[in-house]
């Protein structure tokens, strides 16, 4: 690996990469003709500055990941020794955010094709060298995230922007009425309010009471369709799937009081946002992913009701002969 990076690293070759419409995709069904009339070309050059994130959003980053996959399978010999050996791939089908306009079905489907082609070629190479009666392949695919881009204005979708900065202000200024001056809040992340709990200890407040103060502040503010204090996530009494809000928060890395932006409204005003169009707009879907399982001693079938991602690791710890993860709380499924 050390002399890939050296030799044929990526940042010697990004410039000379581009993404292009593949021999299938240009003739698959599932592409208008409209679309299919104009092909794309993507390039990843020195002077353009989303040039990373471009590439990272593409297919040609599976494409990369697969060939240093390759040669972790011939040069370690994974497979050829006395122990288990396992590789962890992580690989992208995301949506396209760098198109010129908000169609981007002729990416998309061409990113299935090729994310297929290399998955093909790596399933090939384990075959050829270990065997695939050998090899317990897990493909598990994550919920997919939704576009960011602004629905065309042609459809007069309900629209709004929620800039975090500005709600910072307003909340500061808002407890400066209530208590006094201060710097009350001390930062906003991940739609997370931080407060200055040495500020509230300081002037001998209680700090349930100000998260209280603060979410019943903000869930007033256009955007936001609803405000929880941490104490009310960790206590199971927040939103409508408030066991699996509760399950998901660590009381001592989250804020002080978390917001849920109406669907529809765009995110503004946040340094770390990566959009190119300024804002992040936030979308209200459904999770699902689909999960496929290879192994020698599982007996093809099609599971078409819905299973709950906390038995996916127990099925695969006992096809692997192992104990569960000690923090599984659903048994595996049964495949035979």
């Amino acid at each position: 690996m050390s002399a890939r990076n050296c030799l044929k690293g990526l940042s010697l070759r990004l410039d000379t990469m581009q993404w292009s419409p593949s021999s299938v995709s240009a003739t698959c069904t599932l592409v208008p003709d409209p679309v299919r009339h104009y092909p794309f070309r993507h390039v990843f050059g020195r002077g353009n500055e989303w040039r990373v994130p471009m590439f990272k959003n593409s297919p040609l980053y599976n494409t990369e990941a697969i060939s240093m996959a390759s040669d972790y399978v011939n040069s370690l010999r994974l497979g050829r020794n006395d122990g288990t050996d396992m590789l962890a791939l992580g690989l992208s089908a995301q949506p396209f955010e760098y198109t010129k306009n908000a169609d981007a079905r002729y990416e998309l489907v061409d990113s299935y094709i090729k994310l297929d082609h290399d998955l093909a070629s790596l399933f090939d190479q384990v075959d050829r060298q270990i065997g695939l009666k050998n090899t317990l392949i897990f493909l598990a695919g994550t919920p997919p995230r939704t576009s960011t881009r602004r629905d065309d204005p042609r459809w007069r979708l309900p629209y709004g922007e929620y800039s975090p900065k500005k709600a910072k202000s307003l909340l500061n200024l808002y407890l400066i009425a209530l208590h006094g001056n201060g710097e009350w809040v001390s930062a906003y992340h991940g739609n997370y309010f931080y407060l200055n709990r040495g500020l509230i200890k300081e002037r001998n407040l209680d700090l349930t009471t100000i998260q209280q103060e603060s979410a019943d502040f903000l869930k007033r503010m256009s955007g936001v369709l609803s405000a929880y204090p941490i104490g009310d996530i960790i206590d199971g009494h927040a939103g409508e799937n408030a066991e699996a809000l509760r399950r998901n928060t660590d009381y001592s890395l989250s804020g002080d009081i978390m917001v849920e932006i109406a669907p529809g409204w765009a995110i503004v005003d946040v340094p770390y946002n990566t959009s190119t169009e300024g804002g992040k707009v936030v979308r209200g879907v459904a999770p699902f992913a689909p999960i496929y399982i290879l192994a020698p001693d599982v007996t093809p079938t099609v599971i078409g009701t819905p299973v709950d991602a906390r038995a996916i690791a127990p099925t695969v710890t006992r096809l692997l002969r192992i104990r569960s993860p000690n923090g599984a709380s659903l048994p595996g499924l049964r495949l035979k």
